[in-house]
């Protein structure tokens, strides 16, 4: 897809640039894309209580129901949040959001060799069904950075997550991989937390990456001019 079909908003600017119902409509495919069913065995757990689900199925589509509540209802104050610090980027097509994601600033890491500057993590991804594959996400991701590089200059960004395809991007980026346990560590995680989802994280297919800024990559700015140092 050539760059100049997609418009690219960022910061404050996406803030007026959302019209009345669209973020709502992002949430909302937001959570279909994340409720996909995946082909996978039925677990072991769910083989246990399959008879006790059955037979309070009434009572369990109510508990499911006011999950879903509580989890529309925290992503919209996380989006809301990011919208106000100036930190979601969207992608726009024919006058429709496209793509999104949101960086929000980790104040609580734990320290880590490889971090250098402020910690951000990028997240909330989104491309929409009809454009995904077409590069959407690695041009917003792109923005995000620029902006959060505009602001605050060499910044560690973490990534999360399951997506193999954002894995093949970050890797192709050259991003480092760290692993998920490294990702908890650096969100200041207990270690039992991390013992407690050391195998469902690794059998679920999760993990995690840094960008390091070009500063702390040592990268050559000034020419060299052939004499030893």
């Amino acid at each position: 897809m050539p760059r100049e079909d997609i418009e690219i908003i960022g910061g404050n600017e996406v803030k007026e640039d959302l019209k009345p119902g669209e973020l709502d409509e992002l949430v909302d495919i937001w959570f279909q894309e994340m409720d996909k069913p995946v082909d996978a065995p039925i677990s072991e757990t769910r083989q246990l209580v399959g008879g006790v689900l059955e037979e309070n199925s009434a009572e369990s589509e109510l508990a499911e129901d006011q999950r879903k509540k509580e989890r529309r209802a925290h992503l919209m104050e996380d989006l809301h949040g990011a919208l106000n610090r100036g930190d979601m980027t969207i992608a726009r097509k024919n006058d429709k959001v496209v793509g999104m994601v949101r960086v929000m600033e980790i104040t609580w890491a734990a320290q880590d060799d490889l971090i250098v500057g402020k910690v951000f993590e990028i997240g909330k991804a989104l491309t929409i069904p009809e454009v995904q594959g077409q590069g959407i996400y690695k041009i917003v991701r792109e923005q995000a950075i620029a902006n959060l590089r505009e602001k605050y200059g060499d910044v560690s960004i973490l990534a999360a997550t399951q997506n193999d395809a954002i894995k093949k991007l970050h890797r192709k980026d050259g991003w480092k991989e760290i692993g998920f346990e490294r990702y908890l560590r650096i969100h200041g995680a207990p270690d039992e937390y991390i013992k407690s989802r050391k195998d469902k994280d690794s059998e679920d297919g999760w993990t995690a990456f840094l960008y390091i800024g070009e500063l702390h990559n040592m990268v050559r700015m000034v020419p060299w001019d052939g004499k030893p140092e």
